[in-house]
């Protein structure tokens, strides 16, 4: 019995024993039961912070907002094409508009008129495709026979004025004389006769007959001279709408009759943006609700690229002020230090031969060096220092020892470039500028570690395979994880990013969704969203440096080759679509980066093939600016869905809608309010784009630029009327010889759209 009681005890001990290795490997906040009591782990002690800490700006609370209907994808349309005819039997003497800038005379496409034999005005072809305006010439007809008229006309009306000016000379002469000789008459007692009062009488009533029938011929000839003068702008056809010529049906030196086609021309000025919509929303719908249309605006990138043998792996961009250059790694063993924007050359920093490079960080502008870190695909991070961009080095500054065992995946500098954070399997190491290893972060990740960020909180937050995103403390003396997990990823896009201020980061919900999260209270406070299902979210997802926008990547078969640049949303609010981002051959995107140069904006991406492309700013003022319409329809499609038509008026210049491109449409609810902004600072460093819209075709939001601004609530929903096309000017009265440009806007001939 003793036996049996000692080895009860004994197994009782080693039972205690196993709980408590067991337990050693939890977090250090955690509780356990020892041998019957709880005991509480004692938290680690990190000692004081790693850098000096910054304030975590705070984040308004999150006010729900009504959903608004999203049809996507819409397709844009032109809504009207015209034909332009003669409007009287005439030849066609040109088919081309006026120049008034100096012409180089070597200028093919520069012509003259056949009867300007000096030359002084020229003219420029025109041809399918080419862009015109309201009011602009296109064609001018022979003439001379009206021009000839209008000479006459006014031949006629100089003759009458001269026979008027004669005319009223001779009857003030008769009336002097016909007042003295009645005054001599004096009731028969003077010397004149009354024969002679009465032949005055009939002389002054004679020329004063003369005199009306000289004036009536010239107002005669003054209504001819201006029916001649609206006969002669007809003579010179000139556009009725801004657009594009899609079809030239006659050519100079044919004959045409009146009503006879000579060109078709796509109007620009008014789309039509139409798609699907599931038909349980139709009832929400009124005709003439507002609606935002942004539209897909694919770009290709700047003409220079760089390139590797094999595929990039990572890429990065050097804080040199006025001067950033591009560092990129790949599989062939090489990571390429690039000055894209002076030499435009690239110089080598050499790996070990067959050691891939997987992972590249750089120092920001605080830093004192301008540091390089790569991490080797033989676990080892090598330091370069590229400090002088005109001398750069050919072997690391220091490969740091002590390393990972594995492939290291992910490198990051602190703010200040005193520490390096790199991540290799589930290890995370933290090291000092030196290139000592500080310590490694408990082990508490469950799959290996894809993205690593420093805030200015002195935290790391790190995102793992295990589908989750975690916040540590970072001590001199070691590292603790904070109450902050953020779960359940989808877990498809392995680099995350942490907006510059250290507030927010970017969680992969689904396919087709990004998270904006507080990293205050792990609160969703905005969305990144893909509704037509064409576009599912794989790779990577980052802000920009001023936290402005969003950069994603997607990892379909057919856009695999396109990443999207999304206005960061507002407090509560949608991201929107900026820029359709679209790499050579639609390679593969496997890596990218932001500019951090205020100067030198621009963002930079590897591709499967070994390229590495960047994409230039765009001008200034596009952020935050959307395309307002209205709905004018919905049909049903089928048996699930109804079409939906909203019409809009085109921009005049700019990001002008382009015929059959692709668009979403956001039909905001009445009542809707508009949110506050995101946090965080607001330099300019906006993604390519042509010139600014016109303050009339688009329309402001908050700086955000994702949420709609707030729409009043009627009980009668009112259809807004398209603005009215321009009236058509008659030409004011010009000498006989017409000037170029003389006209009127030539009477709209609506055609069905193919």
């Amino acid at each position: 019995m003793t036996r049996v009681r000692t080895c009860i005890g004994t197994l009782a001990a080693f039972g205690c024993l196993a709980i408590t290795a067991c337990d050693s490997s939890t977090g250090p906040s955690e509780t356990h039961a020892v041998s019957g009591r709880t005991a509480i782990a004692q938290p680690i002690e990190i000692g004081s912070s790693l850098y000096t800490k910054a304030k975590m700006p705070e984040i308004p609370v999150t006010q729900p907002l009504p959903e608004p209907i999203i049809v996507d994808p819409a397709i844009v349309q032109y809504d009207l094409k015209v034909q332009v005819p003669a409007q009287l039997d005439a030849m066609i003497e040109l088919i081309a508009t006026p120049v008034e800038d100096p012409v180089d005379p070597n200028d093919p496409l520069i012509v003259y008129h056949p009867r300007d034999l000096k030359k002084e005005q020229p003219y420029r072809r025109l041809r399918e495709n080419d862009t015109v305006t309201v009011g602009q010439t296109l064609c001018r007809l022979d003439e001379r026979n009206v021009v000839a008229q209008i000479e006459m006309s006014e031949g006629m009306i100089a003759s009458s004025n001269k026979a008027i000016a004669e005319g009223v000379k001779a009857l003030d002469s008769y009336r002097r004389v016909l007042e003295v000789n009645q005054k001599l008459y004096n009731g028969g007692k003077g010397p004149v006769s009354e024969l002679e009062i009465e032949n005055l009488r009939a002389t002054v009533a004679r020329l004063a007959q003369d005199l009306a029938q000289n004036e009536q011929t010239k107002v005669k000839s003054a209504g001819e001279e201006l029916m001649a003068r609206v006969q002669l702008t007809r003579y010179f056809i000139k556009s009725p709408v801004n657009g594009r010529i899609v079809k030239l049906l006659k050519s100079p030196g044919e004959f045409a009759k009146a009503g006879d086609v000579i060109m078709e021309i796509q109007s620009t000025d008014r789309v039509r943006v139409e798609g699907k919509l599931d038909a349980q929303y139709a009832t929400r719908l009124k005709k003439g609700m507002p609606a935002y249309i942004e539209p897909t605006v694919p770009l290709g990138p700047a003409p220079y690229a760089n390139w590797h043998r094999q595929g990039v792996t990572c890429v990065a961009v050097t804080a040199h002020p006025g001067r950033p250059m591009i560092v990129s790694g790949g599989e062939d063993a090489t990571a390429l230090v690039w000055d894209a924007f002076k030499t435009r050359q690239s110089h080598r920093l050499p790996n070990p031969t067959g050691v891939g490079i997987h992972s590249i960080a750089t120092t920001s502008a605080q830093a004192k060096r301008h540091l390089v870190a790569t991490g080797g695909g033989d676990g080892k991070i090598r330091l370069w220092d590229l400090s002088n961009p005109d001398k750069l080095p050919t072997d690391p500054l220091k490969v740091l020892e002590g390393g990972h065992s594995a492939a290291v995946a992910a490198l990051a500098f602190s703010p200040n470039g005193r520490f390096l954070a790199s991540a290799a399997g589930r290890e995370v190491f933290i090291w000092d500028a030196d290139g000592n290893r500080v310590y490694a972060l408990p082990g508490e990740f469950r799959d290996a570690v894809t993205n690593i960020t420093f805030t200015p909180q002195a935290t790391l937050v790190t995102a793992a395979r295990d589908r989750s995103i975690r916040v540590w403390n970072l001590g001199e003396k070691g590292a603790s994880q904070t109450d902050l997990i953020l779960d359940h990823r989808e877990g498809n896009v392995n680099v995350l990013g942490v907006s510059s201020d250290g507030s927010r980061v970017l969680f992969d919900k689904d396919s087709s969704r990004i998270d904006v999260v507080s990293l205050l209270n792990a609160q969703t406070i905005g969305t990144v969203q893909n509704t037509s299902g064409t576009m599912r979210f794989t790779g990577l997802a980052i802000f920009s440096p001023d936290d402005h926008y969003i950069l994603t990547t997607c990892g379909d078969t057919d856009a695999r080759g396109e990443l999207q640049l999304w206005d960061a949303p507002a407090i509560g609010g949608r991201g929107s679509e900026r820029r359709r981002l679209v790499t050579p051959n639609r390679a593969a995107v496997t890596c990218a980066a932001f500019s951090t140069d205020p100067a030198n904006p621009f963002v930079v991406v590897g591709t499967q093939y070994g390229g590495v492309h960047y994409w230039m700013p765009p001008s200034a003022g596009e952020r935050g600016k959307r395309f307002e319409g209205f709905v004018e329809s919905w049909l049903p499609a089928d048996a699930r869905s109804v079409q939906v038509r909203v019409v809009m008026m085109n921009p005049q210049a700019g990001d002008r809608l382009q015929d059959r491109s692709m668009a979403t449409i956001i039909i905001p609810p009445a009542g809707e309010l508009a949110p506050t902004p995101a946090p965080g600072p607001r330099a300019q460093i906006p993604m390519a784009s042509p010139a600014v819209q016109p303050a009339n075709a688009v329309v402001p939001v908050t700086p955000g630029g994702a949420v709609i601004p707030a729409i009043a609530q009627t009980s009668e929903p009112a259809t807004r009327p398209m603005p009215p096309t321009p009236e058509p000017q008659v030409a004011p009265r010009r000498p006989a010889a017409p000037p170029v440009g003389d006209g009127v806007v030539i009477p709209v001939v609506p055609a069905p759209v193919q």
